[in-house]
């Protein structure tokens, strides 16, 4: 893989996560309750990645070199995918479908003072 196509793959990816933490998971208003890195990463895909991809003469990118486009592309692609599954997430956390664990219990006291291995259908449950 080219290095172009990969720094555009990382940055693409870098792009919602970094605007995620920016703006400390803010949602853009009541109205629109969807995070902003999410929105943006796939507004970003949508104009540098799909565009690109099926439109052949797309202003962005019809003057560049094969490689430099599919840099933009790689950027655009991994943007849309990271802002997609950001969106997804939160949806699923504010239907308290899925719920970010601090810490899973392993472990528990055993009667004696030492420590015993959760049996695996424990581990299994807690999953």
């Amino acid at each position: 893989m080219s290095g172009k196509i990969f720094a555009g793959a990382f940055g693409g990816v870098s792009l919602p996560i970094v605007i995620e933490f920016a703006t400390k998971g803010a949602r853009i208003h009541d109205a629109f309750p969807y995070k902003w890195s999410g929105v943006v990463g796939t507004i970003t895909g949508v104009f540098t990645g799909i565009l690109p991809a099926v439109w052949k003469e797309y202003p962005l990118t019809k003057d560049m070199e094969k490689e430099d486009k599919n840099a933009v592309i790689a950027f655009g692609a991994s943007s849309l995918a990271t802002g997609i599954w950001i969106l997804i997430l939160d949806e699923l956390k504010k239907r308290a479908i899925y719920t970010f664990r601090t810490e899973l219990p392993l472990r528990q006291p055993a009667a004696r003072g030492g420590l015993e291995v959760l049996p695996p259908e424990e581990m299994i449950k807690e999953i």
